[in-house]
């Protein structure tokens, strides 16, 4: 049960032999019953290594361990050993440096204990950061840029062939993440410049992927996290960016940093929040009617999943690219007229292809996100009837208050869903839907109501409209349902709740934005 397979990969390293890497994979039994002890342990461990030890069940505490050899790949355990043979060290060099009762100053010349080896070299690293001068530290970061650039090239090559995969790998482990910790531990005066090289190998990557140049606007967008719009490119220059467009007061510093610790998340997040409101500031009514819609929640599904053609969550390498050029506020239209309608310019924003009567892309749309939904109705064991109501009523004899009913789902009641697909850009509600978002939708929600209400009410249904917008921001009915179909998704399927709606809605928005694409694509 504690062995494991080995498995010899390449290590290679600058100015360094050619080596072997040995990596150890165990048994998933073992792995899971670690993870157990270290979740019922954790306040134990916790009283046990403090304060001599944060590197084990203690966030924001070492940023980096180096052993020569150790557990398994992976072991949930693994740290908690390492740290646990090093405990005796750590307490002995504890008890030197106490009764030595000495402190580093900069500036002075320090005083160390005997017991200790004292380097006097001008430049040196220390967990993986640069301690030095300027010249020092910029080289220090070329060198990690170099290597870097080899996923970047990499990605180039896999973003020929699929470019969602490609700009996928590019944000989660091609942008900010590679030079991150050099990024938080290294002053920024002193590898700036070194940092901006890096953020233009991304720049110049994120353009292979997309295939299309961006302009500032566009750039912008891309650099926010998912939750903003964006497409989660960190660059590691974006505190230094922060700090030019705010007031002295709000600047971050290493100090302010010090005097009162966050977390990264935290500082990420009001750097993403400053850029976010300063690009909607500049803004058109139009871009901020998008960037209203492309933030809302779930918006940002589709660019979430891990691509999937065997899960029907993956794009075409052309529609990926229009969708993201589409998402981004470029333009989509190359000047032309429509293709079903030659009257009707495109215009930039892409708001004629996506409501054209013509073409049946709006009905393609509709039918598609309806089918998405059917197919998690029934895994959440739903009773499911499609466009009913067709004949029941006299005075509307084509009038379909149900495009799917549910039977026994609101107490008992059967439940009518209307889906809609509405775009936020439309001329005669821009107004409103770049002021404040979701007026378009629940305009699209009280409208609905309105023409089903009664109807639905004499058949003993209970009236639900489902509107989202063609970016994929969900009204608050619509909402509300898909979350409880989430919640019986979860029960019946035995998966976590965060899992059941990840899964719901990353293919509806996956159906929308493939539907979008193409009702692009058939008109330029």
């Amino acid at each position: 049960m504690a062995g494991g397979s080995l498995t010899a990969l390449s290590k290679l390293k600058p100015g360094c032999a050619p080596d072997i890497r040995p990596i150890a994979v165990g048994e998933v039994l073992r792995r899971l019953t670690g993870k157990c002890l270290c979740a019922v342990l954790k306040q134990r461990v916790i009283d046990f290594f403090e304060p001599i030890q944060f590197g084990v069940a203690c966030p924001m505490g070492s940023e980096k361990l180096t052993s020569q050899s150790g557990v398994q790949q992976g072991d949930p355990l693994g740290l908690f050993l390492f740290a646990l043979v090093l405990h005796k060290v750590a307490g002995a060099i504890q008890r030197i440096l106490s009764a030595a009762n000495f402190c580093i100053k900069l500036g002075d010349t320090p005083t160390f204990p005997s017991e200790l080896k004292v380097s006097h070299l001008p430049h040196f690293e220390i967990l993986g950061c640069p301690i030095g001068d300027y010249i020092y530290c910029a080289n220090f970061i070329a060198s990690k840029r170099l290597q870097a650039r080899k996923l970047l090239l990499q990605l180039k090559d896999v973003a020929a062939t699929d470019p969602q995969v490609a700009l996928t790998l590019l944000h989660l482990c091609g942008s900010f993440c590679r030079l991150s910790y050099l990024a938080r531990s290294t002053p920024t005066d002193l590898v700036l410049e070194a940092f901006k090289l890096f953020d233009d190998d991304i720049h110049h990557c994120f353009m292979d992927c997309i295939g299309f140049a961006t302009l500032d606007e566009a750039w912008c967008q891309a650099q926010l996290g998912l939750n903003s719009g964006g497409l989660d490119i960190h660059l590691t220059i974006a505190i230094d960016h922060f700090n030019s467009h705010v007031s002295p007061i709000e600047k971050l510093s290493v100090n302010s940093i010090i005097s009162s610790p966050v977390s990264q998340k935290l500082l990420s997040s009001k750097v993403n929040d400053h850029c976010f409101q300063d690009l909607f500031d500049r803004s058109s009514p139009a871009n901020k009617a998008r960037l209203l819609s492309v933030s809302a929640p779930h918006a940002t599904s589709w660019l979430s999943v891990i691509p999937s053609t065997s899960q029907g969550i993956h794009l075409d390498p052309i529609e990926f690219r229009v969708a993201v050029k589409w998402w981004l506020g470029l333009d989509t239209s190359q000047g032309s007229q429509c293709a079903f309608c030659p009257a009707h310019s495109l215009d930039p924003l892409g708001h004629h292809a996506l409501t054209c009567k013509c073409g049946g892309d709006v009905a393609l749309r509709h039918n598609a996100l309806r089918d998405t939904l059917v197919h998690f109705l029934h895994r959440a064991h739903a009773s499911v009837q499609v466009e009913v109501g067709a004949g029941l009523f006299p005075d509307h004899s084509q009038s379909r208050p149900a495009d799917i009913l549910l039977q026994n789902w609101n107490l008992g009641r059967p439940v009518a869903l209307d889906i809609s697909v509405v775009s936020p850009l439309n001329p005669s509600t821009l107004a409103e839907a770049g002021a404040t978002f979701g007026a378009v939708l629940e305009a699209t929600e009280s409208r609905k109501h309105q023409a089903n209400d009664e109807k639905c009410s004499a058949l003993g249904w209970v009236s639900t409209p489902l509107a989202v917008d063609s970016y994929g921001a969900w009204g608050k009915e619509a909402s509300l349902f898909l979350a409880q179909v989430a919640a019986w998704l979860a029960i019946h399927k035995s998966l976590p709740k965060s899992q059941a709606s990840f899964d719901l809605f990353s293919n509806l928005s996956i159906c929308l934005i493939r539907a979008n694409a193409r009702a692009i694509l058939r008109r330029v």
